[in-house]
């Protein structure tokens, strides 16, 4: 069975507790991408790092385990994307070798992922070579954008794909495609661009026969302000991603293409507060993002300001009710100051929200869908 969605999430301790506050029945539904952050020269100022003779090994151990203790035994994918693309552990092992296996060792069933940007590195093709695949043999090809433009030279592009399958000795019927095209914020991402470089990409690879395709981006602009221009104002956001997912479904309707997105939290968004930090509620409805702005975390502004976004939320008729999901009743708690939380608590509400929101929005389209090609 497939999923209904793929997240592509940054496995910090907001996003891993909203999935640990999921309900069962939309968590078997959720296939995470988990993004493993960088050791960044900031982490190694940590106490620690600092104290550790294995300061990779030890940033990697405490990540991993927090998502092997969210997740197992389920079912999700790793990633190092931001990785140097020859990043080693102390021990010796390609940091994505020693991600996979750290997860697998929770109990977790880990899908390897393929950067197709990465493939020309020879330390990373030997890597991935020496990564043992799923008992169903399930690997994912990510293309990112760049990659994705390379689709346009559909000798080459093919090619490598080719090479890749041929050298890891991949059955693509096994295997799965991550079409991610990262951050569509801007204007110029139009949803009639993406559905065309993506319909072009798809039929390119049908040939080929894999599994099933995902269709991945994040319309939320790295900051808040890029999405709501005025401070203590609401305002929304087309989510550009899912329309091209369901306007995809319909033009190849007999091919399995797959939602997926950032969560609410842009792909080059980090977790660090700074007093420019916004109190802010991304709230995501049909086709968009509700965001309630406040103002900058300051010492006139605190977290206090939380208590009128959730009240404006509650009050708004996109609010679906407490006991839609974990989030939502923690913004109704808010609302009624019975509980608060900071940015991270926060990250938490809205994503679990979001996925619970958008599973339902995606099943609510296949059962409109279905129903149409039968009703035809």
């Amino acid at each position: 069975m497939l999923p209904s969605h793929t997240a592509i999430l940054k496995a910090n301790k907001g996003e891993l507790n909203a999935l640990r506050n999921l309900d069962e029945k939309t968590a078997h539904k959720i296939l995470p991408l988990f993004e493993i952050g960088r050791l960044t020269d900031a982490i190694r100022e940590r106490k620690y790092i600092q104290s550790s003779s294995t300061p990779t090994m030890t940033y990697l151990n405490r990540v991993l385990d927090a998502v092997g203790e969210t997740w197992s035994p389920r079912v999700a994918m790793v990633d190092g994307y931001h990785w140097p693309v020859n990043a080693r552990a102390e021990n010796g092992d390609h940091v994505i070798a020693y991600m996979v296996a750290r997860l697998r060792a929770s109990g977790m069933s880990v899908i390897p992922v393929i950067g197709y940007d990465r493939w020309d590195n020879t330390e990373y093709r030997l890597a991935l070579k020496l990564i043992p695949a799923r008992d169903d043999g399930h690997f994912c090809l990510r293309l990112d954008s760049s990659a994705l433009e390379d689709a346009s030279e559909p000798e080459h592009f093919q090619g490598t794909i080719r090479d890749i399958i041929d050298e890891l000795e991949l059955d693509p019927a096994r295997c799965s495609v991550l079409l991610d095209f990262a951050d569509i914020s801007m204007d110029t991402m139009s949803v009639e661009r993406l559905v065309e470089k993506a319909d072009d990409v798809v039929k390119q690879l049908q040939t080929i026969g894999f599994r099933y395709y995902v269709i991945a981006g994040c319309s939320l602009p790295k900051t808040i302000d890029l999405a709501v221009g005025n401070q203590d104002s609401v305002g929304s956001v087309l989510r550009k991603e899912m329309l091209v997912w369901q306007t995809l479904r319909l033009n190849l309707p007999s091919v399995a293409i797959l939602s997926g997105d950032y969560g609410v939290r842009g792909p080059t968004t980090t977790e660090i507060r700074s007093k420019y930090t916004n109190g802010k509620i991304r709230y995501s409805v049909k086709k968009q993002t509700f965001i309630a702005r406040g103002l900058p975390f300051t010492n006139d502004h605190s977290y206090a300001q939380m208590y009128e976004l959730s009240a404006i939320v509650t009050r708004s008729q996109n609010f679906l009710g407490p006991r839609f999901s974990w989030g939502d009743n923690q913004i109704r708690l808010c609302s009624r100051q019975l509980a608060l939380g900071g940015t991270t608590q926060w990250i938490a509400i809205d994503t679990n929200h979001h996925l619970t929101f958008v599973v339902q929005e995606v099943e609510e389209f296949e059962r409109d869908f279905v129903a149409s090609v039968v009703a035809e």
